[in-house]
Parts: C-alpha cells; structure tokens; sequence
C-alpha cells in the first residue's frame, strides 16, 4: 500500500519539482512510513543535523489496538509543524486526514486530494 501511495506523489512532485517523497526504509518504527517535504521548505530550513520538518507524514496502521498511540503520535507530529497527517487502517479500509483542529475520515469510494500542499493531486482510494 505505502509503495503505491509512494509512486503516486513521486509521479506528481518530481516532474513537478515540487519537493521530495521519503519513506522509513524499515528503519525506526516510530518514523513516519512516508514523508513529503515541499521545496520550499527544504530552500527555506536553516541548516542543521536531520531534514525540516515535513509538509506530510503518512503512517500505517495495520489493527485497531494502535489508534490511540497513532493518534498521539500524529498530534505530535502537527504540533511540530507538519501540515497534514493521514493515517491508513488497512483493517478498516478508511484514511483519517488529520489537520490541525480537524480529522475526516475517508472510505475506499472516495479521493484524497491534499490542495494546501499538492494541489492537483488525488488519489483513487480503492486503489487501497
């Protein structure tokens, strides 16, 4: 699932020269299992150790016991300055779109499209 999603935002943002898609690479569970960091954000971080913070993180939850340290974990992750979390339960088939003071959940019928950071870009989630 993370390597279609993965290939969807490379396919939009290279070409586009919009930024960078990074994933965990199996590394730290707690990282995010995939990250977008807009190019102006990149242009615009001071230089130190580590990337800025990223413009989206998406985490995978594979069962219903995670939600609630997921969704601390989230929290924290906008509270640092990250603009839009989704979370995928692959158990429910649903995307939680997590912005700051606000959370839509959507089913596979519907299309994720994240304008403030992507504009353009949808994604098809019965591609899930």
């Amino acid at each position: 699932m993370i390597a279609r999603l993965k290939q969807s935002l490379l396919g939009w943002v290279e070409p586009l020269g919009l930024g960078v898609v990074l994933d965990r690479g199996g590394c730290n569970a707690t990282a995010p299992d995939l990250a977008f960091l807009a190019m102006n954000r990149l242009r615009n971080a001071p230089f130190r150790l580590g990337l800025p913070v990223p413009d989206l993180v998406v985490k995978v939850e594979s069962a219903p016991s995670q939600r609630e340290a997921l969704t601390r974990q989230i929290q924290s992750w906008l509270d640092r300055g990250v603009v839009v979390c989704l979370l995928v339960e692959t158990w429910a088939k649903t995307v939680s779109i997590f912005r700051e003071g606000q959370v839509v959940t959507l089913g596979l019928e519907e299309v994720l499209s994240l304008p403030e950071i992507l504009p353009g870009w949808e994604w098809k989630l019965a591609a899930l």
